[in-house]
């Protein structure tokens, strides 16, 4: 019964070791990525969460997507994509509702080094990402 323990926990350690030793993508790997952002105001209020993923190489992205959940009956807005300047630079796209959820993508894009942040028409909260080259 010991040795069965003993070779549990061999085998969790060592995956566990293979978990905390892969290292986040860097410049050049394909990478896949994602952050939300909520904001408060300062009366206690909340602004809806907004959600960013970018997949893709560096400053190539195969697909950024913007994602505002709970926002699905919000159709009719548009998603806003800017590179941390405050203005769209790929074009606004129309949002679609996927579950709860409202959604806009672009594809196929190169990103500036710095930031891409997105957003929806009408909506007060971004949701930011670095982009490295």
């Amino acid at each position: 019964m010991r040795l069965g323990s003993r070779t549990t926990v061999v085998v969790t350690v060592a995956v566990g070791a293979v978990v905390a030793s892969a290292s986040p993508a860097v410049s050049g790997e394909v990478r896949s990525s994602s952050a939300c952002t909520h904001n408060f105001y300062g009366t206690g209020t909340t602004r809806p969460a907004v959600c960013i993923e970018i997949h893709g190489r560096g400053t190539w992205a195969d697909r950024v997507v913007a994602r505002w959940p709970g926002g699905g009956s919000q159709l009719g807005r548009w998603g806003v994509l800017h590179e941390g300047n405050g203005k769209s630079l790929h074009g606004d796209v129309r949002a679609y509702q996927k579950g709860d959820d409202l959604v806009a993508e672009w594809k196929g894009l190169r990103l500036a080094e710095g930031k891409a942040c997105v957003s929806f028409t009408g909506l007060e909260s971004w949701a930011c990402q670095d982009v490295i080259a």
